[in-house]
């Protein structure tokens, strides 16, 4: 249902930002306001955009308020008329002066500089296309270090204050980073972006209207977008590609989304939903086809497209297809061992598997290699090894992280020697007939190292174990990308630091020594943060004068009556929650909205080790006067759990100011207008 709805907004917004309306003589729309037409009425002739035909680019823009050159934003510093001519004198804003004398004759612009003349022609909705050719392949860093890429723009009769968003996968954390420019007054905006490779970026110029285009690491963008006329163009020193992708996904809109309503997107989406298997598999490949014959009616009517613009239209269309055929997995029944076809995957395999260059060209490759090699790895029983929590704990022995007698060692590896268990058995005894404390002291190792313990184990899980099928399966550059991922996704879950041996474990096969800067640098960020203080630790809280108790209503009466006469607010949470850790991203906005009120916030950690509750609460600015941080005893944890009916994380619950419960299931901090409500009439009582 969610998947439908976000089909539809977004179908929404293209056909609402795809509304024409009429133009002006220029091509471009009129603002509303008569004072600006005045404001440089002899410039009215040049108002609008300029390409050169010599060079095919966009070259000069001249608005009410500001002239656009190359892409770079000048004032008008003076306008006057010269004759048949009109001299204008501009300053950029970094002080760089220009004077330009210029005639318009029909739709041709004639304009002087201090250094050389051209002939500019006026520019329709789209730049016309470039009829050289271009062979170039996109550029591939090969993920070996990052640029920053500049994107400005001016958009032209928008009405709305919201900022600029820029949208760009990030391959090494397998999530997107949102970039936001403030618009000014007169719809400019500048942003610059960290990129570490050609990538596709989704660009929301307004929350009604957003493109799609392609950017290269290092380079600098402009563009020009009419929200009335639906003039888009790029200006750049290689912007060939984007204003040729510009030209193509109107033509796709006009194509395939024009005319579609949302009762037939719903239609299909649930014909989609209802087909399994390699019935799924053949009616996918049949839409494909079917976008390629639309691919290619464009194809035909601009046929001096560069190479690039191709190679993206054809791989754009494949991984639109190929993300889909694999999100299918998660549609199979894992209780009846459903699987793929050996067709199906056949099929993915040779038409899509490692087929993009660069890797990182479309956010759609992303999705697709994510669950793709997610399956594959399930479905190969040689990898989903099992975590022995005593080869564990040998381990941690054998490095010296863990000290124990001379004794204890021995014990600890015939016990996690499982194959030669018969042998070692009677070893075992004869050992401990020399000592019967042995086996009590190994058993003590859990609760001293437990924390410890924990980490390795979940390292073992998450980072090295998967490694192993990554380094058997995967072209380097995949295993490098996907194991880089693990760890710094199990950092950012698990933000205890690691140890110089262990960061020199996970990072030995890396090849690439960009990304393994880029893990130090990470690991190095949580050793900072686990050493800086907090402002008010005392009310991070383990109840160890409770430890004996298991009731949970006592438990509960203990925390929640010091705080009768205030609204509580209660989260049950886990450092391991993607869900949760997701939803503290809204916790420092809400406790602002509820800043100076009588409420309290109380976090109940679950099965989350002390220095990652820590520093994750460090990180994500959890704490303050009135939050209240509960890290249990496991057993208490799970009695209150039990008592209150939490049985999935997220949970969140409120109490009225006489302390019960009045909301079991309370909105989350996402829902931040519903909850605020909720509580302000809970402080009405």
């Amino acid at each position: 249902m969610q998947k439908l709805i976000l089909t539809f907004c977004l179908l929404l917004a293209i056909v609402i930002s795809s509304a024409q309306t009429q133009k002006d003589i220029h091509g471009f729309s009129k603002f509303d306001s008569s004072n600006k037409e005045e404001k440089n009425k002899a410039l009215s002739n040049l108002y609008g955009n300029w390409y050169n035909p010599k060079t095919n680019s966009w070259e000069y823009g001249f608005f009410e308020d500001f002239a656009i050159i190359n892409g770079d934003f000048f004032d008008y510093k003076s306008v006057s008329k010269e004759k048949n001519a009109i001299k204008i004198n501009l300053i950029s804003q970094n002080n760089k002066e220009i004077v330009l004398t210029g005639s318009v004759q029909k739709d041709e612009l004639f304009l002087k500089t201090e250094k050389n003349k051209s002939k500019l022609i006026r520019i329709d909705k789209f730049l016309k296309n470039d009829p050289t050719v271009d062979h170039r392949l996109f550029y591939d860093s090969e993920f070996k270090g990052v640029d920053t890429t500049t994107v400005t723009g001016y958009l032209r009769n928008s009405t709305s204050n919201a900022p600029v968003k820029i949208s760009v996968h990030n391959w090494l954390k397998d999530e997107n980073d949102n970039y936001f420019a403030d618009v000014d007054s007169l719809g400019r905006f500048s942003v610059k972006i960290p990129m570490i490779n050609t990538t596709q970026v989704y660009m929301l110029l307004t929350p009604t209207s957003f493109i799609r285009t392609v950017l290269e690491p290092g380079k600098k963008y402009s563009l020009f977008n009419d929200l009335d006329s639906k003039q888009l163009f790029f200006a750049g020193t290689d912007v060939r590609v984007q204003n040729e992708l510009a030209r193509y996904d109107d033509f796709i809109f006009d194509k395939l989304y024009k005319s579609m309503t949302a009762d037939v997107a719903r239609a299909k989406y649930n014909q989609e939903q209802a087909l399994r298997g390699d019935d799924f598999l053949s009616y996918k490949i049949k839409e494909l086809d079917s976008l390629k014959y639309i691919n290619s009616l464009f194809l035909n009517n601009y046929t001096t497209l560069s190479d690039r613009t191709k190679y993206y239209i054809d791989k754009n269309t494949d991984f639109q297809i190929a993300s889909k055929l694999m999100q299918k997995k998660f549609s199979l029944d894992r209780n009846k061992k459903e699987h793929f076809s050996e067709l199906y995957m056949q099929t993915v395999t040779d038409n899509f598997y490692d087929k993009l260059k660069p890797t990182s060209l479309l956010q759609d490759n992303a999705t697709f290699l994510r669950d793709y090699i997610s399956y594959k790895k399930e479905m190969d029983s040689t990898s989903n090894k099992l975590i022995y929590y005593t080869d564990v704990i040998d381990y941690l022995i054998i490095n010296k992280k863990i000290n124990v007698t001379p004794e204890v060692v021995q014990y600890s590896h015939l016990i996690s020697d499982r194959e030669s268990n018969k042998k070692n058995k009677l070893l075992i005894e004869d050992l401990l007939k020399k000592d019967s404390t042995i086996r009590h002291q190994y058993n003590l190792i859990d609760k001293q190292y437990q924390d410890l313990i924990a980490q390795r184990s979940s390292l073992c899980l998450r980072v090295i174990n998967p490694l192993q099928y990554f380094s058997a399966n995967l072209s380097p550059e995949l295993r490098d990308i996907f194991h880089t991922e693990n760890i710094l996704k199990f950092l950012k879950s698990e933000p205890v630091p690691l140890d110089e041996q262990t960061i020199s474990e996970i990072t030995e096969p890396i090849n690439n020594s960009y990304v393994v800067g880029e893990i130090k640098a990470s690991n190095n960020s949580l050793l900072k943060l686990s050493k800086s203080s907090m402002q008010y630790e005392d009310n991070l809280r383990r109840t160890e004068h409770l430890k004996s108790s298991k009731d949970a209503d006592k438990l509960l009466a203990e925390i929640l009556t010091p705080h009768k006469g205030k609204v509580v607010y209660i989260d049950f949470w886990g450092t391991w929650c993607s869900p949760c850790v997701a939803e503290m991203e809204y916790v420092p906005a809400l406790k602002k909205a509820l800043e100076g009120k009588d409420v309290v916030f109380i976090y109940f950690a679950n099965r989350t080790p002390k220095d990652a509750w820590k520093n994750f609460i460090k990180r994500k600015d959890l704490e303050g006067k009135n939050v209240i941080h509960y890290n249990l005893d496991e057993e208490q944890q799970r009695s209150i759990e039990t008592r209150l009916g939490i049985n999935a994380f997220p949970s969140y619950l409120l109490l009225n100011k006489n302390g019960e419960f009045v909301n079991m299931k309370a909105p989350r901090p996402s829902e931040k207008e519903r909850l605020t409500k909720e509580i302000d009439k809970l402080l009405l009582e």
